[in-house]
């Protein structure tokens, strides 16, 4: 066998090697965060708030399908003198279905949705939701979850142009994950549009926009609200085959910012995010750009 193809064969078989043991890694690590999602479940069928609690980061949110934001530790802290388990458990428990995402080694997104269950007014309800798993110091803890309800009513006619953005969005830059959930609201009169912004070095930021048609204007309209206390509006505009929206935003501390994002559809499942330079009080900031997935469905 000649030498260079001798030395292309080794080369071959040691990126193969490399490639099986990144496989065996996720693999590995994807069950683990399925260890802990039953884990979870399991918990939660119990009624043991006490160890559902300790599977989470002491950061970790929990945002209902009315857009209620909780912080998870403090939501299921047991009370003063009530036990840590609630007898019997809950056996009824609904059934939950879910795909899994590694996003990095470290960082785990799970989309699903949760069996419909039996109300006390006697009426069925079910939902999806979105979770994120962290590892920290080797173990795999829930550091936010999204729900969402199952049923939505249909879009108005003038919001239709932007019906791709309903769903679930997951986006990766650097060392951040980005989350986005879009589904319609009063009627399909509007769009509602949660955020969730998690770094490892940083406190997370969530909001909120609210999507409609502004008759006055005649244009579609955005209103901002996010966590730290900001808001703002702005409006969107199509360009070819993107959307760009143009806002102002006005910081907790005052200051006023404009930026332009622009969105470009990709495919059914697939969007490009960028962030033009923003202007803070005259100074510029870094543009960014972002790919974000749909969460799969779950089966």
């Amino acid at each position: 066998m000649p030498r260079s193809a001798a030395v292309v064969l080794g080369w071959s078989a040691c990126l193969l090697m490399v490639a099986a043991e990144a496989v065996a890694q996720q693999s590995q690590a994807e069950q683990a965060v399925r260890a802990a999602s039953k884990a979870y479940t399991d918990a939660a069928r119990r009624g043991d708030v006490g160890a559902m609690a300790k599977m989470w980061t002491e950061r970790g949110d929990y945002i209902d399908s009315q857009g209620y934001r909780f912080n998870a530790q403090a939501m299921l802290r047991p009370q003063p003198g009530a036990p840590a388990a609630a007898p019997g458990g809950s056996t009824a428990a609904p059934a939950v279905q879910s795909t899994l995402r590694m996003v990095t080694p470290d960082v785990a997104i799970e989309d699903g949705k949760i069996g419909s269950i039996t109300m006390p007014d006697g009426s069925r309800v079910g939902g999806r939701f979105t979770a994120v798993w962290v590892r920290r110091d080797g173990k795999w803890l829930l550091d936010g979850v999204r729900e969402a309800a199952a049923e939505a009513p249909p879009l108005s006619e003038k919001l239709m142009p932007l019906a791709w953005l309903l769903g679930e969005w997951a986006g990766q830059a650097d060392d951040t994950t980005l989350l986005m959930s879009a589904h319609p609201s009063d009627g399909g009169n509007y769009i509602v549009r949660e955020f969730l912004v998690k770094g490892d070095a940083r406190e997370s930021i969530g909001g909120e926009q609210r999507i409609g048609w502004d008759p006055e204007s005649k244009r579609i309209k955005v209103w901002s609200f996010d966590s730290q206390g900001g808001a703002g509006e702005g409006f969107w505009r199509q360009a070819g085959d993107t959307w760009v929206l143009d806002t102002a935003h006005v910081l907790p501390d005052g200051t006023k910012t404009t930026t332009s994002n622009v969105y470009t559809p990709q495919d059914a499942d697939r969007f490009v995010w960028e962030v033009k330079p923003a202007a803070v009080d005259g100074a510029r900031l870094p543009a960014m750009r972002v790919e974000f997935r749909r969460a799969p469905e779950a089966r």
